[in-house]
């Protein structure tokens, strides 16, 4: 799973844990952090701390709304008398209100502090209970919205169900029931935590040290009788030595993500049409490159690969073309990737169909999803590719309804060959071969050259 995430072969993936985990195999002072936490918070004197720590949806709007379909006086009602209710929120929605009255543990600066405090984590999607279920304590899954979120294709590696950590519940009734009744299942949590923590223990810290620094430069007092090292122990995972012996040979140059979007509008009402054109590319650059374009991110279908060992990813914008820089800036700070790093194709009503126009930076030239690309980005330093699709052509015709048109038979044989342009321009660009590209596909330059082959 995690060479498909981060696009590497298996050999190049080394399991040799978390350093992470290796906090909750170690001894900590847990009454010393709840009398901490109570200082701070006096509601959680005398009572259990449920911790409510909900994952992000990815959705503007119900990530403001997502504290509204909890029931927090409800909870504090039927529950309270046990537990005292906190919230953690993760750093994409902390623009969604936490009651005053619920003590709000966001700004905690340890998560692991308070997983040790914490006596019933209520989740959802998050990977959160991945290190709580490590401590074999009860889970509970409050996924109200779970159709919904489990149609947005979110890139499951296993199933949700199958696999939860302990009962999915989607209504205030079902919770509140199975805290009363305390209808969770350790024994589910110790097989999730058999699923996804099998190379956690307390050494994979040392591990990972002792991977990149060469035996002794820790100093003895650094390896105690009895741990485990990557250099032959018996606790190496199966498959380590081999991937040492590799990747002390790897000369690669580790390069960062590079984007490249096609705009467009989703649903299968505009599949097709004029405007969806930067779609049709992405969808022919997935095809050409085998990057399969499958998973939801960043408000976007994407999918990640390599073009001539440069990681790039392919994204399709989901926002509808008038709000496509939310999806793009969601992408480029999650991936710290720089405008002159992300390539975006759209269509052109001012070039013939088959025509493009390639340009390092520019202005939107009134195209409504430059525009947002632009605003969002606070630039227009970014490269892009313009498909033509002929729209001046029809000067009879509502604007609207021609790009929102379909191709005609003539123009989809020109637009065949301006897409397998298009794979070709945007493997020079990702190689940072901009100029080369405009001189080989860009109808600007061509013009130019010929303009000056006249003179």
């Amino acid at each position: 799973n995690y060479a498909e995430a981060f696009c590497v072969p298996e050999g190049k993936v080394l399991a040799i844990g978390c350093p992470q985990a290796d906090y909750y195999f170690r001894k900590h002072n847990v009454q010393a952090i709840r009398e901490r936490l109570e200082r701070q918070f006096p509601q959680l004197k005398g009572r259990k701390l449920a911790l409510y720590a909900p994952t992000f949806r990815d959705d503007e709007q119900r990530d403001r709304e997502l504290l509204s379909h909890f029931d927090f006086e409800r909870f504090e009602r039927e529950c309270g008398d046990e537990y005292c209710l906190a919230v953690r929120l993760h750093p994409q929605i902390q623009s969604s209100k936490v009651p005053e009255q619920v003590p709000n543990l966001t700004g905690w600066p340890d998560v692991r502090e308070l997983l040790l405090a914490t006596d019933l984590l209520i989740a959802d999607y998050s990977s959160i209970a991945v290190e709580y279920s490590l401590l074999e304590r009860p889970i509970l899954l409050y996924a109200f919205d779970k159709k919904w979120y489990l149609d947005q294709d979110r890139g499951f590696y296993y199933d949700y169900e199958e696999t939860a950590p302990g009962p999915i519940l989607t209504t205030m009734d079902d919770l509140c029931a199975s805290v009363r009744q305390q209808s969770w299942d350790i024994g589910k949590v110790r097989a999730f935590a058999r699923l996804h923590n099998d190379y956690f223990d307390s050494h994979s810290a040392r591990r990972v040290a002792e991977f990149y620094f060469p035996p002794g430069c820790m100093g003895a007092e650094a390896a105690p009788e009895g741990a485990d090292v990557l250099a032959g122990g018996e606790n190496v995972p199966k498959g380590a030595e081999t991937f040492v012996n590799e990747e002390n040979q790897r000369k690669e140059k580790i390069q960062n993500m590079k984007i490249i979007a096609g705009l467009g509008n989703p649903t299968d009402k505009y599949k097709g049409t004029r405007h969806n054109v930067g779609f049709m590319a992405i969808d022919k650059l997935s095809e050409a490159l085998g990057i399969a374009v499958n998973q939801h991110k960043h408000k976007a279908m994407t999918g990640s690969g390599f073009i001539a060992g440069q990681r790039v990813l392919l994204m399709k914008p989901l926002t509808y073309m008038n709000l496509s820089g939310e999806s793009i800036r969601a992408a480029a700070d999650f991936y710290k990737v720089e405008p002159e790093d992300i390539l975006i194709i759209y269509d052109d009503i001012s070039l013939d169909p088959g025509m493009l126009r390639i340009r390092k930076k520019g202005s939107a030239g009134g195209h409504n999803g430059i525009k947002s690309i632009i605003s969002h980005l606070g630039c227009d330093t970014f490269p892009r590719i313009r498909v033509g699709i002929g729209g001046e052509k029809h000067p009879g015709q509502d604007l609207a309804d021609y790009v929102l048109g379909h191709f005609s038979g003539e123009e989809k044989e020109k637009l065949d060959e301006a897409l397998e342009n298009v794979v070709k321009a945007a493997e020079l660009i990702a190689m940072d071969e901009i100029d080369e590209a405009m001189n080989r596909y860009s109808v600007g330059k061509k013009k130019r050259a010929k303009k000056n082959e006249e003179v």
